[in-house]
This record gives C-alpha cells, structure tokens and sequence, in this order.
C-alpha cells in the first residue's frame, strides 16, 4: 500500500484545530523540549535557570514573560543605553565594532529576548550596511529606533525607518533632486505600501 500523497495528508486537517493554540496535554507534556523550541523560535535559546523557570511557572506566564521582559528590564536597558551614550559622547569616534560589542552582550543578556530578537530581524529586514553608511552612531541610532518599535505598529516603525539618517544615507537619498527622485526610496517606499 502506497503512503498517502502530501496533499491528500494536507487536505484531511481541519483548518480550525490546525490554527488553535497549543495546549500541553498527556501526549505533549509542558517540557524541557518545547520550552527550548520556544525559546528558539521567540529568542535566542534558553538559560538552563529560564528553562527551570518556565517548567515551574507553566506556558502561559512563559509567554507573557517572552512579550513583557523579565525583570530588571528597565534598569538593564538604563545600564546598556548608558554604555552607547558613552560612546557617542566621547571625543573620539566610536568604532563599530564597540557599538556591535553593546548590542551582543545585550542580545546575550537582556530581559527581553523577544524584543531582541525582533530587533534583530528588523535589522535584517531594513538592510543597512556600514560599508555605505560610514557612520557607526547612525547604525546605533536606528538599532535603537528597530528596539523601540520592535513589537509595535508596523506602519509607526516605518514612517520612523523612513526618517531614519543611516537609512537615508543607505537609500541614497543625497541624490535626490526636484524632477528626479532617487529611484531607491521611491522603490522601498513603494513596496511597503503596495
């Protein structure tokens, strides 16, 4: 007997169960495992005391925990947004390799794996490259811009990005002139709002 085809598997699941939230039960037990997928999927992978933490506390106050930060956040971010102030104060220019040293140990550290992570994808996402930009203070001020609208409004996030001096620099936006825009930003702008 042949194994059913991927199409005739797909087309016996219920749409409506598919999409309902998981729930640990008997066969799938709130454990080590999925706490680690988890973790994986919405952060960076869990500590061994995260992974204690949420098999004590259960699903639930996990992934409040995931979407609020953990505790100290405020004063951990006051700590490291210190760090960068003393960068871009200080009479040398910073380099960026001290400003992308702040932001590991930030995503190795932070309270807020989720919202790291997020930045990180943001950061992906709305490629920049200090390579064009040369500015390692703009590539740390919109790193800090993609945190702070990081799980927010997409629409606020990209008028924000749209401003954004690492971003208009990457964008070429020096070359545009009155009859002959920059095809670059018309074409990113034009994307997100397609």
């Amino acid at each position: 007997m042949a194994a059913p085809s991927r199409s005739a598997e797909l087309s016996r699941l219920d749409p409506r169960a598919a999409w309902q939230p998981w729930k640990p039960d008997a066969g799938r037990p709130w454990n080590s495992r999925w706490i680690a997928h988890l973790y994986r999927r919405a952060a960076f992978s869990p500590s061994w005391d995260e992974i204690t933490q949420a098999l004590h506390t259960g699903p639930e106050p996990t992934l409040d925990r995931l979407l609020r930060g953990g505790a100290g956040l405020e004063e951990f971010d006051e700590l490291v947004d210190e760090s960068t102030r003393g960068l871009a104060s200080n009479s040398r220019n910073a380099s960026l390799s001290e400003y992308q040293a702040v932001w590991l140990y930030r995503m190795l550290h932070t309270p807020h794996p989720l919202r790291e992570r997020l930045t990180l994808f943001w950061h992906n996402h709305f490629a920049t490259s200090i390579a064009k930009v040369r500015q390692p203070g703009w590539m740390q001020q919109q790193n800090a811009l993609l945190r702070r609208h990081a799980l927010g409004n997409f629409r606020t996030l990209l008028l924000e990005i749209s401003r954004d001096p690492a971003m208009l620099v990457w964008l070429d936006s020096n070359n545009n002139v009155k009859g002959k825009p920059n095809e670059n930003f018309a074409a990113s702008s034009w994307s997100y709002s397609a």
